[in-house]
């Protein structure tokens, strides 16, 4: 499996809630998915200005940055990485 990041924003209840939801999960099954807080110091190696992290969800996998609804459902969503 392939590694995969998350940026999201942290201060959001619904990102928050969202994510963490997705952490546990994560974290409980071994995945290789890190999530990063686009309010501390990881959103700097993304290459994002804190105001455009912050309208929307970003993932990277393989080197493939998805953003928005794309990122959870495109070619390289999150959800791919849980089985359904």
């Amino acid at each position: 499996m392939s590694d995969t990041r998350v940026l999201y924003n942290d201060q959001c209840p619904v990102c928050s809630f969202e994510i963490n939801h997705y952490a546990a999960y994560a974290k409980r099954e071994g995945l290789p998915i890190h999530f990063d807080d686009l309010n501390g110091p990881d959103r700097a190696a993304w290459g994002i200005d804190e105001d455009t992290a912050a309208r929307r969800l970003y993932v990277l996998r393989d080197g493939v940055l998805a953003s928005g609804i794309p990122a959870f459902l495109g070619s390289t969503p999150i959800n791919s990485c849980f089985p359904t």
